[in-house]
């Protein structure tokens, strides 16, 4: 099943997988969900936030980018 994320609605459940080809725009996806949940969310913190991926360089840039979406918010 195919679902498109739109980040001016509701923000989709816990547990929820991205997964696409390379290009597509899963970090983006990741980083703005990232920041809208905890924006959103008050008593939410990083620390309690749980992103995985594959590698140690995905992971690196994932933890980048969120980070960087963050402090432009």
């Amino acid at each position: 099943m195919t679902t498109d994320v739109n980040l001016a609605e509701d923000l989709p459940p816990n547990g929820t997988l991205i997964q696409a080809s390379a290009g597509t725009g899963k970090t983006y996806t990741v980083a703005a969900l990232v920041t809208l949940a905890i924006a959103e969310d008050p008593g939410l913190r990083i620390g309690n936030v749980l992103v995985t991926t594959y590698t140690r360089p995905a992971a690196a840039e994932l933890k980048h980018r969120i980070r960087t979406r963050m402090a432009a918010t």
